[in-house]
């Protein structure tokens, strides 16, 4: 059976929240800290994270408990 579903390309930081479980200033401030964590931003400024993104910071919450 084939796999139908659709995956986006990028995520806003309120989807990245929701997944992963931290609050956007959490998300934020660890930009500053992790040199992995470089989400690209638009003209307006709002964050279009990756997969590989969101990969990282689930990757760091592992490895911190």
């Amino acid at each position: 059976m084939r796999d139908d579903t659709i995956r986006k390309l990028y995520y806003s930081i309120r989807e990245v929240s929701e997944a992963t479980g931290l609050p956007a200033h959490v998300l934020r401030y660890w930009e500053t800290e992790f040199d992995a964590l470089r989400p690209k931003k638009n003209r307006a400024g709002n964050r279009a994270y990756t997969e590989h993104d969101v990969f990282a910071i689930k990757l760091a919450l592992e490895e911190a408990l």
